[in-house]
C-alpha cells in the first residue's frame, strides 16, 4: 500500500518476481508503466500490488487483505482506496467489484504491455 507520500510496505524483488509468475521482464514493464501512470491523491490509499499465491486463492485471503486496507485507510482519515488491474486478471477484477470497487478509467496499453500478457488496465476506486 502507498499514499501520496510513499509506500507503507516495501516488497523485495524476489517476492515481487514470484507474484508476477517468475518473469522479471513483466516486472520491468510494469514498473516502467507505473512511472508514467501513478498519481496518488492525498485522500487515498493505493494498493499496488495485491498478490495472493495461486495455491491459496479462493479461500477469502484477498477479501481479508482488502478489508484490512479499508480499515487502515479509515484510520488514516482517508476516504478512498484505489488500485489497478489488468484485463487478463478477471478473477481479481471480479473480487474488487464484489467488495465495492468501481472502474473509473480504462486504458488500452497496447503494444507496450502486450508482451507482458495484457493490453488493457482498469483503474478502480472504492469510496469509504
Amino acid at each position: 500500500m502507498e499514499d501520496a507520500e510513499g509506500r507503507f510496505v516495501n516488497i523485495d524483488f524476489d517476492t515481487l518476481k514470484a507474484g508476477f509468475g517468475g518473469a522479471s521482464w513483466r516486472i520491468i514493464a510494469y514498473m516502467i508503466y507505473k512511472v508514467f501512470h501513478n498519481k496518488i491523491k492525498y485522500n487515498e490509499i493505493h494498493i499496488d500490488p495485491l498478490i495472493v499465491d495461486s495455491k491459496a486463492q479462493g479461500n477469502g485471503i484477498g477479501t481479508k487483505l482488502l478489508n484490512e486496507a479499508f480499515s487502515y485507510t479509515k484510520t488514516g482519515k482517508r476516504d478512498k482506496v484505489s488500485l489497478s488491474v489488468v484485463n487478463t486478471n478477471t478473477d481479481a477484477k471480479k473480487l474488487y467489484e464484489r467488495v465495492g470497487f468501481k472502474v473509473i478509467q480504462t486504458v488500452y496499453t497496447g503494444y507496450f504491455t502486450h508482451s507482458a500478457g495484457f493490453d488493457t488496465v482498469y483503474y478502480m476506486e472504492k469510496q469509504l
